[in-house]
């Protein structure tokens, strides 16, 4: 039997080269440490941190050398994706990449899972894109693995979540996107960050959910920003050989 593996989903987390820095009434680097403490106390030590972008909120180098700093004090392995907030230019001088908007892409097997990295960001612009190619690479990538379930991991939300101020910043090619993957019958859940808020929908069998922020929450289905819980969140997903398991777990100061 396969072991069951178990990874972490964290989005958001906006931090400051100041870590005293506010936003909406959040500390971005105290509760980025919260979300980590909780993550250290659960029963099964997570296989790999996922943060699906918006790793800094204001592109400092200084606030991505903080990331970095605190990610490796957990031990544990970690993969990212930028965001809209995010300066693939500076990620590259700290996190010692090579990363261009159509080579960030990548995937790698566990246990028979194929996870697919996928970058959408165009920085500074807010909406996600992607490029021929990057579908081109998906494409081929899936199949050339027909034979193993997968899930993809991006930062913009490729399908609408009802909430109009964020859906105008949406995935611009998600009709390209989902057509790719609904050709695959192995494409069985779709992972993003970005809109603050927990969305769950499966549509053509496949999942598609949202990480909350590791800063605060915004109210859902509603088409005005508006701030709900100041509380951090993070999604925990298991995979097995009959399938995932996929749940929000909210951390409490």
């Amino acid at each position: 039997m396969q072991k069951t593996i178990t990874i972490v989903q964290l989005s958001d987390m906006h931090l400051y080269k100041d870590s005293n820095l506010l936003l909406n009434n959040s500390n971005p680097h105290e509760n980025f440490k919260l979300a980590l403490k909780n993550i250290s106390g659960l029963a099964t030590k997570p296989d790999l941190l996922f943060l699906t972008g918006d790793l800094s909120q204001d592109a400092s180098v200084e606030s991505y050398q903080e990331l970095k700093n605190i990610l490796e004090t957990t031990g544990l392995k970690y993969s990212i994706l930028v965001g809209n907030h995010d300066d693939m230019n500076a990620v590259n001088k700290v996190f010692h990449y090579n990363w261009t908007n159509e080579t960030v892409d990548s995937s790698f097997v566990l246990n028979e899972w194929l996870i697919y990295c996928l970058n959408t960001s165009r920085y500074p612009q807010e909406a996600g894109f992607l490029s021929k190619t990057q579908l081109e690479k998906l494409t081929n990538t899936l199949e050339a693995n027909k034979s193993k379930n997968a899930i993809i991991f991006l930062h913009h939300q490729p399908v609408l979540v009802n909430s109009l101020w964020i859906d105008k910043m949406a995935l611009k090619h998600s009709v390209e996107f989902n057509q790719v993957i609904q050709k695959y019958g192995n494409v069985k859940a779709v992972f993003f960050g970005h809109i603050h808020q927990v969305f769950e929908k499966t549509a053509n069998n496949i999942f598609y959910a949202s990480c909350p922020s590791t800063v605060y929450q915004v109210v859902s289905n509603n088409d005005n920003f508006k701030v709900d819980k100041r509380i951090p969140g993070y999604r925990l997903i298991k995979l097995n050989e009959s399938g995932f398991e996929s749940e929000v777990i909210w951390v409490n100061k």
